[in-house]
């Protein structure tokens, strides 16, 4: 620090020699008579100044590299492999054997070396223990070297110089251990997915996994892997790959039709094979999706039979095949009463402790479909004075936000609290947006006489970018639709907001014109 300010101070004086010296106020203004005058004397000191400022730097230089350690200097100035690898030759610290795999990265990636010119190299293996391996692990194929490293930057270099099935075993092994590196994720994907190389189901599956697991959804790696499948599928003798690539694509919430459709032909042609797990695991999927494959009704009544609430791993795990069923519609009575009587609800909420609330909703999901029936359904619906009716249910901040949007732009066109009540509560599971009534001239009553006049319901319900369908985005998945199907078979019109026709960053005119044009129509099927 001292040094610093005696630089700083030597600079000063050579530049300024006068204002250190003279006591003149600073801002007063300098007479000619005193400005300084040039002599030999005062040129010769400037020069000395100055040299020993430069001295100065020269030292701070000097004393800046010997920060570096002599391993460090030896990286830095290598100039090809035998030399960086022959520091492996002595005790390597982790920073040190990060440096050497950054620096073997570089030249990968520049073509100056190849993988295979240095992995079977026993001094790389010592890099690799370096970065906390398995010192037992002489097995580098798989390139397990990049899950060691922390500088998720310096990983990511290393994709471009290992083969594709290396990379996806990388990949799989962040999934594995759910580790979330962006840097490597975006490497790892833009790699795979413009590779020209097939991949083979195993291979297929194991990317969706971590795309699943890792919540990482590229659109351009889902599309090859998509692409592989339906190329690969057809070799394939075992279930259990298309039940984790089923399970992947539900979770993921990825609507592709043709994937679907494929999985399904699959399972119908091999169904002698299936086991109750790989139809549960397709049956979540769709439920989760919204989707019905054409052959999807014939492989049910094949598994049927043996679909048993005692087959099931737990009580929740019958609870969401029930859920996936009524969504698609392939619910009866007895299917609705298996899960709202009170002896099923009471070890349900023993077996874990309380309920979630996501567990609630799909409780409070069925009982609004039950209802629905009419006269018709003669089983047990949950007790007015149940807890499972005090779910939290709670928007995410991104949705929140559009219905806000949306509730500013109506206000341009009518007394949004003079005309609508807001998050209303169905005690189905979910919220209304926006719920209003239409009198017999289809024109909006006010809440204050909604006693007075029964009038048409109407639902306005926001959609936004988490309630649809990725791959597929004008498809809600099978909670949102759910939700509007209930509120239909509810005699309520349903007016729906969807997030790719009602932009938020759209001028004020252009947002009320849309809704002022939406409510037309809803008034006009009403």
């Amino acid at each position: 620090m001292l040094r610093w300010t005696s630089l700083r101070r030597a600079i000063k004086i050579t530049k300024y020699p006068h204002s250190v010296a003279s006591s003149t106020a600073p801002g007063a203004e300098i007479k000619p008579s005193e400005q300084p005058i040039k002599t030999e004397e005062s040129e010769k000191d400037r020069s000395t100044m100055v040299a020993a400022a430069f001295a100065s730097l020269r030292e701070l230089s000097v004393t800046t590299k010997r920060h570096a350690s002599p391993a460090e200097v030896k990286i830095t100035e290598a100039a090809d492999l035998d030399a960086l690898l022959t520091i492996a030759d002595n005790r390597l610290s982790k920073k040190v054997a990060l440096k050497i795999v950054s620096k073997l990265a570089d030249w990968a990636s520049m073509g100056k070396v190849k993988m295979a010119d240095f992995e079977g190299d026993v001094r790389y293996a010592r890099v690799c223990r370096a970065l906390g391996q398995n010192a037992g692990n002489q097995d580098l194929s798989d390139l397990s070297v990049v899950l060691g490293i922390a500088a998720e930057e310096q990983a990511a270099k290393l994709i471009t110089s290992i083969s594709l099935p290396q990379m996806i075993k990388v990949m799989n092994s962040l999934g594995v251990k759910g580790r979330r590196s962006t840097p490597l994720l975006r490497a790892l994907s833009f790699n795979i997915g413009r590779a020209t190389e097939t991949l083979n189901l195993k291979q297929a599956s194991d990317v969706f996994f971590a795309c699943a697991t890792l919540n990482f959804p590229d659109e351009v790696l889902l599309a090859k892997v998509t692409a592989d499948i339906a190329v690969e599928l057809n070799k394939n003798k075992t279930p259990a790959l298309v039940s984790s690539i089923a399970t992947s694509v539900g979770r993921l919430k990825y609507r592709d039709a043709e994937l679907l459709e494929s999985l399904c032909d699959w399972l119908v042609e091999h169904s002698t094979v299936c086991r109750m797990k790989d139809y549960i695991s397709y049956l979540l999927a769709l439920g989760s999706l919204h989707y019905v494959p054409e052959k999807f009704s014939r492989f049910h009544q094949l598994m049927k039979p043996s679909l048993k609430e005692f087959e099931m791993a737990s009580q929740l795990e019958w609870l969401d095949v029930v859920w996936s069923l009524v969504v698609l519609e392939k619910y009866d009575e007895t299917l609705l009463s298996s899960v709202l009587n009170p002896k099923f609800i009471s070890q349900l909420a023993y077996s874990n402790e309380d309920y979630h609330v996501a567990t609630k909703i799909k409780l409070l999901n069925i009982n609004g479909a039950a209802q629905q029936l009419g006269s018709s359904y003669e089983g047990p619906l949950l007790p007015k004075t149940s807890t499972i009716y005090n779910a939290a249910l709670m928007r995410t901040k991104e949705k929140q936000a559009f219905v806000n949007c949306i509730k500013d732009s109506f206000s341009n066109l009518v007394d949004v609290s003079e005309h609508f009540k807001t998050d209303v509560n169905t005690e189905m599971g979910f919220l209304i947006d926006f719920e209003g009534r239409l009198d017999s001239n289809s024109q909006l009553i006010k809440v204050s006489k909604w006693s007075e006049e029964a009038g048409q319901k109407v639902a306005v319900m926001g959609r936004d970018y988490r309630d649809v369908c990725r791959g597929s985005i004008e498809d809600p998945h099978g909670k949102t639709a759910l939700y509007h199907r209930l509120l239909e078979n509810s005699d309520y019109k349903v007016m729906i907001i969807p997030f790719y026709d009602f932009n938020p960053r759209d001028k004020l005119f252009s947002r009320v014109q849309y809704l002022e044009n939406k409510l037309k129509n809803c008034i006009a099927r009403s």
